[in-house]
């Protein structure tokens, strides 16, 4: 995954899927796409994959990232939480419908909440999103 040598800006990526087509996936997969093509090295990590836990510790431990790109504040505040470590990294949460309007008001507000603390920058698709912020 990570090229220890490389001298570009290193991006790790955190979408709740990758496997199948839904539009964390299609925006993540388009972006690490269009950075590559930047002079940007993007990792892309599922927090589908069973292992997620175990790989994103391995990739932390290997690799100097200078950014964290977290989409769906409710799976990155799982993250956070699991892998205490992502916080010492700047984060970017790109928050994508469903944690904005439902989670932040469910019994996974305290994810959504902890993503949105951590978080430098947080993206909205839409400016209704800000309302609730």
């Amino acid at each position: 995954m990570c090229d220890m040598e490389s001298t570009l800006f290193k991006i790790l990526m955190l979408t709740p899927y990758s496997s199948v087509q839904r539009g964390n996936s299609l925006t993540t997969s388009r972006l690490k796409h269009f950075l590559s093509g930047a002079d940007y090295q993007i990792d892309r990590m599922s927090l589908e994959d069973r292992k997620w836990q175990f790989e994103l510790r391995e990739n932390l431990s290997r690799c100097n990232y200078n950014l964290v790109h977290g989409f769906h504040a409710r799976f990155m505040g799982e993250a956070l939480n699991q892998v205490p470590a992502l916080s010492a990294i700047p984060i970017i949460l790109t928050t994508t419908g469903t944690d904005i309007n439902y989670d932040l008001y469910g019994s996974q507000r305290k994810l959504v909440i902890h993503a949105l603390e951590e978080a430098q920058k947080i993206v909205v698709f839409n400016d209704t999103f800000r309302v609730g912020l």
